[in-house]
């Protein structure tokens, strides 16, 4: 996120679209937590980087070495929404039938 744009959630609400945007029930999210420089070729302050994995890390991902930190799909908000709407939607066609059955 730009850095006049950052506080405002959007890196946020961007993280909660993956699990919208593509079927990634059961996969495993790896991704590089470093930020980018403004400048090409311009190094990029370690308490950046810090604040980068931070916000990484709230969003559940975990490290696992060096700038790569991974997070289990099953694990993302949208994902669990998903799923919890995808037993509802089972236990109601099952009552459905049950209803159909004793008419």
């Amino acid at each position: 996120v730009d850095p006049d744009y950052r506080g405002q959630n959007i890196g946020t609400a961007l993280m909660g679209k993956i699990g919208q945007m593509v079927e990634v029930e059961n996969n495993l999210i790896a991704l590089k937590a470093f930020p980018l420089s403004e400048e090409y070729g311009k190094r990029v302050p370690d308490e950046e980087v810090q604040r980068v994995k931070r916000f990484y890390e709230r969003q559940g991902f975990t490290h696992i070495g060096g700038e790569f930190m991974v997070k289990q799909a099953n694990q993302c908000d949208t994902v669990k929404k998903r799923q919890a709407w995808r037993k509802g939607q089972g236990r109601d066609q099952s009552i459905h039938r049950q209803d159909k059955g004793h008419a």
